[in-house]
C-alpha cells in the first residue's frame, strides 16, 4: 500500500506500524488467500473533539490489484464495522486517501455499503 499510495514519498516505518497495531484502540485486519496477504485495513477509535461519544476512523484500506473486484474490501469493511460497534462508536468515518484507483469507483463502492458523502480531504506537501 505504501509504495502504491500518494504518501510513498514518506519514509516507511515498520516500528511505527507495530506500535499502532499494538494499541487497544487500533483495528488491524489482514485478508489472506492461499497463505498470502491480499489486503488489509487499519483504523482506530477516538472521541469526537466536541463530545465524549466515540467514532471509528479508517486509516487505510488496501486490496492487491488482482483482488479489487472481489469481496475482499467488503469483508474488511464489514469487519471494521463490527469492531466499531463492539467499541461503541456512534459513527464510522471512512474515505479515500491513498490516491490508489479511481476515486469515483470508491465513492460508488462506499455508497453501496451505506455510507454518505460528508466533506472531503485535501493534502498539500510542505517541507519537501
Amino acid at each position: 500500500m505504501h509504495e502504491e499510495s500518494t504518501s510513498r514519498d514518506l519514509e516507511f516505518s515498520a516500528e511505527k506500524l507495530e506500535q499502532l497495531i499494538g494499541s487497544p484502540s487500533t483495528f488491524c485486519v489482514m485478508a489472506y488467500k492461499d497463505q498470502k496477504v491480499i489486503g488489509g485495513m487499519l483504523g482506530f477509535i477516538t472521541e469526537h473533539y466536541f463530545s465524549k461519544d466515540k467514532k471509528a476512523v479508517e486509516s487505510g484500506l488496501y486490496v492487491v490489484p488482482e483482488h479489487r473486484n472481489g469481496m475482499t474490501g467488503v469483508r474488511l469493511i464489514r469487519s471494521f464495522e463490527d469492531w466499531s460497534k463492539q467499541h461503541e462508536a456512534k459513527h464510522i468515518w471512512i474515505g479515500y486517501s491513498t490516491g490508489i484507483g479511481d476515486i469515483n469507483r470508491m465513492k460508488d463502492f462506499y455508497k453501496a455499503l451505506g455510507y454518505d458523502y460528508e466533506g472531503f480531504f485535501c493534502r498539500k506537501k510542505i517541507n519537501v
